[in-house]
């Protein structure tokens, strides 16, 4: 994949790609052996939430969807959506650890047909996991699929009046484990609905029971509404017979969406988002017996209008979490993180009104679990207006108080789908969520870094290393193509495996001849890795510029190709430099370590040239003019600088500590300036950064994840 959008300009980037018993009655599906794609962040706590240790659950190959996480007993057990459906049907991946969260297993997929594991054609997605003692159920909501790979769209292209939403059908499934997940039973669809359309299932257990909730198209007769209503099911026998489907909501007006149950005695606890005419969302609430008898009237919660609940049933208390929905015509108004707490006398449960925990800006999809008074909310929520991230608050106290939030997943990019859970057996939360954060980075000097499945490695300063949402990966070994005596301090990626290298000092480098400070060079892989091979090239000579002084060491680049808007071919290419000092160029344009030089019109091969050569970010302005505040690495990621329909990042990280109006930090840290979108297209947007409309904020605290020594070349690909 190039980096190449619509517009004038786009950065030449691209994503290296790195590499039991069953209930009576249903057949064993096998368990595979085999590495699955995505990348799903996991963090476990031995001491109640106070510090918790990151994992990497990650696929290789493919984004992840939704992901939940369950511990139960000292097992964890985590599933997540597969793929993105661009070529081939999603998957539902299932990964357990059997000591606490501290390893994993290798992935296995669930959605297959039959005991051998051949693969089920539909797109199975919006997964979710219970367990209970030994007792693990996963379910999903799986759209069937049409010969040609396109979603069965059911009734609606041969009686569209039957369908008026022309909505596709689609299906719940079931898979169980009675083994702590050693081995799965072969699906079950639970609804075999030829024409409705249903999604996003929720699953509890209690011993036998085995509860579903899930959304489903209002149907009349056999006519589809464009409404949606709270469906249930239940199974008494760990999932051998399963009762009647039933509609919680059928005589509820609007659209009832969003539900989320848990089981506490005899009770089901359902909690949805109750979408009245108007889009008046408030938070509905039923109670039934397990085997869906009993089922109380649906009612509205006391409170302001919210989304996306969450529900907790812990003996004779029901806690619930939702998002207040912010006032559109008031944009001071947050979207505040609301606590509800009902009490039940075993006949029906009564809420008061709700308490705000917090007013976090786009609160959404919050989680909840705990057990006896301690409770544990994970919510995604708005880090400085920036990017989504991953907020934790704890109460030790049954919900009289909680802890502030805190951000848990400080990714400069953004996180979602959180799920918690607690082991009722030790009290550890787990917290899991998908994560879109992957850059590139290199080190001033070495250190030991966590893998993504739990082990330590050192990684040393003439490496390229990947960091994906709390864990390390190799993506160039140094010593292994000759790099040994070398210390990497410029990085950017051309192409999946091109990367454009410059080092500290000078020396000689096989195939690239002598190699100065000021030089850029190729490197053109053939395997990348823990064990990686390549070839270098000479890329640009510094010289050929002016760059021959020892502060004018190029120690930051990054390669932006511009583009004809209506042929999409290339018309040139700019090369943005910062050097470790003070510069002056051939043609007399000089600056400081803190300022980023563009190379307008780069002309490569044996003598380098700039068709103009300028200052296209002047860091003083920034207010990165003091000791330690000069640039020695920045990026940019999704388009480059002047394109005209989308908007951008700018990232930079500074040689030692640094403080700015918005921010301040160490050398390990990352900041990032939001360009909005220009139209026409700026032609040098990087100036504003740093100003009150474009504020460089820190999006990276390399302390909160274990980097000890300064970042000395980052390389930000595109956003998933």
């Amino acid at each position: 994949m190039t980096g190449n959008r619509r517009g004038r300009r786009g950065v030449v980037l691209a994503a290296v790609v790195l590499f039991g018993g069953v209930p009576v009655g249903l057949p064993r599906a096998p368990a595979a052996g085999e590495d699955s794609p995505g990348a799903f962040t996991y963090l476990r706590s031995t001491d109640g939430g106070e510090h918790f240790a990151p994992l990497e659950l990650q696929d290789l190959n493919a984004p992840v969807g939704i992901t939940h996480v369950a511990a139960e007993g000292g097992f964890v057990h985590a599933v997540y959506d597969s793929g993105n459906n661009d070529h081939a049907p999603r998957q539902v991946r299932y990964r357990r650890s059997t000591d606490g969260g501290r390893s994993f297993a290798v992935s296995r997929r669930l959605d297959v047909v039959d005991g051998r594991g051949s693969p089920a054609n539909g797109d199975s997605s919006e997964s979710d996991v219970g367990a209970d003692g030994e007792n693990v159920s996963v379910v999903w909501e799986d759209d069937k699929l049409l010969a040609g790979g396109d979603v069965d769209p059911c009734c609606a292209l041969d009686h569209p009046e039957e369908n008026p939403s022309n909505q596709n059908r689609d299906d719940i499934f079931w898979a169980a484990s009675t083994d702590a997940g050693k081995s799965f039973s072969v699906p079950v669809n639970i609804t075999r609905s030829d024409d409705v359309h249903n999604r996003d299932p929720d699953v509890a257990l209690d011993d036998q029971i085995v509860a579903v909730v899930y959304e489903g198209d209002d149907v009349i007769g056999r006519a589809l509404t464009d409404e949606d209503d709270v469906l249930f099911q239940a199974s008494t026998d760990g999932g051998a017979s399963w009762g009647d489907e039933l509609n919680l909501t059928f005589d509820v007006g609007g659209s009832q969406t969003e539900p989320a149950l848990d089981t506490a005695g005899d009770a089901v606890h359902i909690v949805y988002q109750d979408g009245e005419p108007d889009e008046i969302f408030r938070i509905g609430y039923i109670r039934l017996q397990h085997d869906g008898t009993d089922p109380t009237p649906p009612a509205l919660l006391p409170g302001p209008q919210a989304t996306g609940p969450a529900v907790l049933a812990l003996g004779d208390t029901v806690h619930v979490v939702a998002c207040e929905l912010p006032a559109e015509d008031d944009p001071s108004d947050t979207a505040d993180l609301l606590y509800y707490r009902g009490s039940d006398d075993g006949k029906r449960t009564t809420f008061a009104p709700p308490v705000v925990l917090a007013s976090p800006v786009g609160c959404d999809q919050p989680a909840l679990d705990g057990r006896a008074d301690d409770l544990h909310i994970a919510v995604r929520a708005e880090d400085a207006g920036l990017h989504q991230e991953i907020w934790y608050l704890r109460s030790q106290d049954g919900g009289g108080s909680f802890t502030a939030a805190r951000n848990v997943s400080n990714n400069p990019m953004a996180s979602g789908d959180p799920s918690v859970s607690v082991d009722a057996a030790n009290g550890s939360p787990h917290l899991a969520w998908n994560d879109e954060t992957v850059f590139l980075f290199a080190l001033r000097d070495g250190q030991e870094l966590p893998l993504e499945h739990g082990d330590m490695r050192t990684f040393a300063d003439e490496d390229v290393i990947q960091y994906t949402g709390g864990a390390y990966r190799t993506v160039l070994d140094g010593s292994d193509v000759g790099l040994a005596g070398f210390r990497i301090d410029a990085l950017a990626r051309l192409s999946p495996f091109e990367l454009v290298l410059s080092f500290t000092d000078p020396g000689e480098l096989p195939g690239a001849g002598w190699v100065e400070d000021s030089d850029l060079v190729l490197f053109t892989a053939g395997r990348l890795g823990q064990t990686t091979r390549g070839t270098f090239s000479p890329y640009f000579d510094g010289s050929d510029i002016g760059l021959t002084d020892p502060s004018e060491g190029i120690d930051a680049v990054e390669v932006v190709q511009n583009l004809d808007p209506d042929t999409g071919m290339s018309t040139g290419v700019d090369l943005y430099l910062s050097t470790r000092g003070s510069f002056t160029t051939r043609d007399g344009m000089s600056g400081e370590d803190e300022d980023i030089v563009v190379c307008r019109g780069m002309i490569l091969g044996p003598d380098s040239a700039c068709a103009a050569t300028q200052v296209g970010f002047d860091g003083s302005d920034a207010g990165l003019a003091g000791s330690g505040e000069g640039l020695d690495a920045f990026s940019f990621d999704g388009v480059g600088p002047g394109l005209d329909d989308e908007e951008f990042s700018s990232y930079y990280s500074t040689t030692g500590d640094f403080a700015v109006p918005g921010a301040s930090g160490t050398g390990s840290d990352a900041l990032e300036c939001l360009h909005p979108e220009a139209t026409p297209a700026a032609t040098d947007p990087l100036p504003e950064c740093g100003r009150s409309s474009m504020p460089l904020l820190k999006v990276f605290d390399g302390k909160a994840n274990l980097l000890v020594e300064n970042l000395s070349a980052v390389e930000f690909p595109f956003k998933a």
